[in-house]
């Protein structure tokens, strides 16, 4: 790269552990590195410890970490998800604030889609922003299907449905 005076702008996925490891950090940005991709999930803590997510709360703060990244020169891309058993609407403006405020370049947002007989996929649904019978109707229709419940029936729970407010 460096004979061919860096032709190519690289980039990867990485867990938040990243910011703690300075010489891979500054290695990255040498070889012309400059983006990085980072499943965040949520800023709520209780989520990130529900689904076991314990490097995004392991040790100083996500917002901490991020600027540690940003700092060698790498901008975040970012994923998170909406629908854990701790979310509510509040969630939305939650996020959108945390994704402000943090420089996050890119956010891909999506809704949980829990695996079949896993922890999160319960009989009773355990989700509090999305009513569990909405959640039953879309799968009887068959609408719930990757790829396509977001887009196509995610508006419509939300419209049909009554949401808490906190």
């Amino acid at each position: 790269m460096e004979t061919h005076n860096y032709p190519l702008r690289l980039t990867t996925e990485a867990s938040i552990d990243l910011a703690d490891d300075e010489e891979l950090l500054d290695l990255m940005y040498r070889a012309n590195f400059r983006s990085v991709f980072i499943g965040i999930e949520t800023p709520r803590i209780d989520s990130l410890i529900e689904t076991k997510k314990f490097q995004n709360v392991r040790g100083d703060s996500l917002e901490a970490k991020l600027a540690r990244i940003q700092s060698a020169g790498l901008d975040i891309n970012a994923g998170f998800i909406v629908g854990f058993d701790n979310d509510n609407k509040a969630i939305f403006d939650n996020q959108f604030r945390f994704i402000q405020d943090n420089g996050i370049t890119l956010a891909m947002v999506g809704m949980l889609q829990a695996i079949p007989r896993s922890a999160t996929a319960s009989p009773s649904c355990g989700c509090s922003f999305v009513p569990c019978s909405a959640m039953v109707r879309l799968h009887r229709w068959g609408r719930s299907t990757p790829g396509t419940f977001l887009h196509s029936t995610f508006y419509r729970v939300v419209a049909l449905s009554d949401l808490p407010s906190s």
